[in-house]
């Protein structure tokens, strides 16, 4: 076997040790570098949840009333006749991005239960005289009504991930049907127009226009109408079926009843009274209303003065001077 010997001069050493030299220097520098850096780092903080996967639990409650015995009624505030059954519906949704897992609802009308079935997100539950027999037939939607009412129900709904419940309330009303009106009756000398005035002084054999204004203060829409002024010759006038709601008014000029004008006589004032009846849509409740107005001798009237004064040729401005 041959054997081989390796010599290294005196100048490669040197150069070998100059290379291992200066490979420590770069890893030095290196660290030197990494150390810097790690020291002015911003620090990493943790990343927040975009708003849509946090949790966000949130319930809707309706309460409605309504006449119908099936389904669920849409109006929260109703009005009635007296002796009146109305029918209560509760409406639960899930509006938040959690399932409820427990709902408790105290209701002084209907009652108090607990619904422990689960409402996921977007689910909605809707509770009606007809539904809520499972959960305890004992519980009662329905109400005659004897007088105005205000029903509320108070919802506590517990969710997933969450202690914290949350509670919310909603209320339905009720209220007697109530048949009101006022009547305001004015005169004016212009045809077609209703005059501001209850009052008016005209000259003998002038044209004078009534008008009438019906207003409903009540809380039921009225229908039929009816109007009368024995004075100026009609009673029990049927007007045209208007639906004349709640604060509504209704004005009736010589343009829908020309026996609203008349010719004054001028023998003497005239002060003569109207009267309205109304009904409402179902020919149940009726109104009574009544007004005047006056059609008055135009009258003159002269003021006289008296004064004094030291000049005769002219009017004196005083009414008391002293002379000496």
């Amino acid at each position: 076997m041959r054997s081989y010997r390796v010599q290294v001069s005196r100048q490669g050493l040197r150069a070998l040790s100059l290379l291992g030299a200066s490979l420590a220097l770069a890893a030095l520098l290196l660290l030197v570098f990494l150390a810097s850096t790690l020291a002015h780092a911003t620090p990493v903080h943790a990343v927040a949840l975009p708003a849509e996967l946090a949790d966000a639990p949130d319930v809707v409650i309706t309460k409605t009333v309504g006449i119908g015995t099936t389904g669920c009624a849409t109006e929260s505030s109703i009005v009635v006749p007296l002796s009146t059954t109305v029918y209560f519906c509760l409406t639960m949704r899930n509006t938040g991005n959690l399932t409820i897992t427990s709902q408790t609802l105290d209701d002084p009308l209907i009652g108090k239960f607990v619904i422990s079935q689960s409402l996921a997100p977007s689910q909605t539950l809707v509770l009606t005289n007809e539904s809520h027999a499972p959960l305890d037939p004992a519980l009662s939607f329905t109400k005659t009504i004897t007088t105005d009412l205000s029903s509320s129900v108070t919802l506590t709904a517990t969710f997933s991930n969450t202690t914290t419940p949350i509670v919310k309330v909603a209320t339905a009303t009720v209220a007697l049907s109530r048949a009101s009106a006022t009547l305001k009756k004015t005169v004016g000398l212009a045809p077609n127009v209703c005059a501001s005035t209850t009052s008016q002084a005209v000259a003998a054999g002038t044209v004078v226009y009534y008008c009438l204004t019906i207003q409903n203060t009540g809380n039921i829409t009225l229908l039929h109408h009816t109007v009368g002024d024995p004075l100026l010759g009609f009673t029990n006038q049927a007007l045209a079926d208007y639906s004349l709601k709640p604060s509504a008014s209704l004005t009736v000029t010589t343009s829908q009843l020309p026996a609203l004008a008349s010719t004054f006589p001028g023998t003497t004032d005239i002060t003569n009274t109207a009267f309205y009846t109304g009904m409402d849509t179902s020919n149940q409740l009726t109104v009574h209303a009544q007004a005047q107005a006056k059609a008055e001798i135009a009258r003159a009237t002269i003021a006289l003065t008296t004064t004094v004064g030291v000049n005769s040729a002219a009017c004196g401005a005083y009414d008391t001077i002293g002379v000496s």
